[in-house]
């Protein structure tokens, strides 16, 4: 696994590579959420489509985004701002 993930209350904090190397831990991660956890992804240093996908697919709140997460997002075309994806 080469990202890290501390949960403390209600928040998720996610740092490190996701990749789809991450893909199923950061999967079973994500579906061991109660529904109203937030996840702090301020920390991500870099981030693939199917590590997005999942995060997106969750339905969580996602909050703090990276840069790295920012330009993931990007590069398919949407801009990620709190609980809102919006598409280009």
């Amino acid at each position: 696994m080469n990202f890290n993930m501390n949960k403390t209350g209600g928040v998720m904090k996610i740092s490190g590579c996701l990749d789809i190397d991450a893909a199923s831990a950061l999967r079973e991660a994500l579906l061991d959420c109660e529904p109203e956890t937030q996840v702090d992804l301020s920390e991500v240093e870099s981030c693939d489509t199917s590590a997005l996908q999942l995060l997106l697919a969750s339905r969580l709140s996602l909050v703090a985004l990276s840069s790295a997460m920012a330009e993931t997002a990007a590069s398919i075309g949407l801009t990620i701002s709190g609980d809102n994806v919006y598409t280009a």
